[in-house]
């Protein structure tokens, strides 16, 4: 079950210091956490849309994407194995 009024809490005790995109990304973490339906719960307790939210997922998951990048992975369902045994490798040098 989710606290609706810790979430309002949570949210609102930050507002007064982020921006309009970090206002997106936590809104899309809080609503990650609750899993099932997080979406709408959180839209309902923040205010925040839905289409806001789920732009907050996108850009977490486009982070994410980058910095498997970075790492200079491509990951496919075929080369998932060959790519975390290289980044393996190439965390124990």
């Amino acid at each position: 079950m989710v606290d609706i009024d810790a979430l309002k809490r949570r949210f609102e005790s930050l507002l007064p210091t982020v921006d309009e995109r970090m206002r997106r990304l936590i809104a899309a973490a809080e609503s990650l956490a609750i899993d099932y339906g997080g979406i709408s719960i959180v839209s309902r307790a923040t205010g925040v849309s839905r289409r806001a939210i789920a732009r907050g997922i996108d850009l977490m998951s486009e982070r994410w994407v980058s910095s498997l990048q970075i790492c200079d992975l491509r990951i496919t369902p075929y080369s998932l194995r060959a790519d975390l045994l290289k980044l393996m490798r190439s965390s124990m040098h």
